[in-house]
């Protein structure tokens, strides 16, 4: 049983960026907020806030729900890694958001649509 938890966690960090989809964890205001905050950020400015998010004061269903927006867009390739990096730190508690995540659809907001990854993005990255 660990043994398949470690091989499946590990490539879900590493293909993260390939599996972008709607989950079932509502959102806050609070986690809204936070995102639009991160993508509205450029280049270095979004790695730092994407690398700040383990230290805000978020539930532990906040935080995924965080990170689960997050990967319906393209954040760029180093603060992509970061936030492979930190899902992965959360453990077998955001395994079942993964999975469902990768059959899902991505929504994405409208003002955001310039680095949504649509279904074709996701394709071109298998």
């Amino acid at each position: 049983m660990i043994t398949y938890k470690v091989k499946f966690l590990i490539p879900a960090a590493l293909m993260l960026q390939v599996f972008f989809c709607n989950t079932a964890v509502s959102q806050s205001s609070k986690v809204i907020e936070i995102r639009d905050n991160i993508l509205s950020e450029q280049g270095s400015q979004r790695f730092e806030a994407i690398e700040g998010i383990e230290k805000l004061q978020l539930k532990t269903e906040d935080r995924i729900s965080l990170y689960m927006e997050l990967l319906n867009y393209c954040v760029g390739e180093a603060t992509g890694e970061i936030l492979c990096e930190q899902i992965t730190r959360m453990g077998d508690k955001i395994l079942p958001f993964l999975v469902e995540k990768k059959n899902s659809p991505v929504k994405c907001e409208e003002k955001y649509k310039n680095i949504c990854l649509t279904m074709e993005k996701k394709r071109s990255n298998n």
